[in-house]
């Protein structure tokens, strides 16, 4: 599995656990692995701290 598949599985996961304390889905703006396109170590693509991921949350609505 590569950095990229990694850190979207991440962000999924931590979705399903968000949604399990009670986030709404109407709350994610947004959920992406970021790896590919923004590694934290430049230099090695590689690199397994590049296995991260980005979360969006909007304001909750009542």
């Amino acid at each position: 599995m590569n950095n990229w598949k990694l850190s979207a599985e991440r962000a999924e996961i931590t979705r399903a656990i968000f949604a399990q304390k009670g986030v709404g889905a109407d709350r994610f703006m947004r959920i992406e692995g970021v790896a590919d396109r923004e590694p934290y170590i430049r230099q090695n693509r590689f690199d397994p701290r590049n296995r991260r991921m980005s979360i969006t949350l909007g304001w909750a609505r009542e």
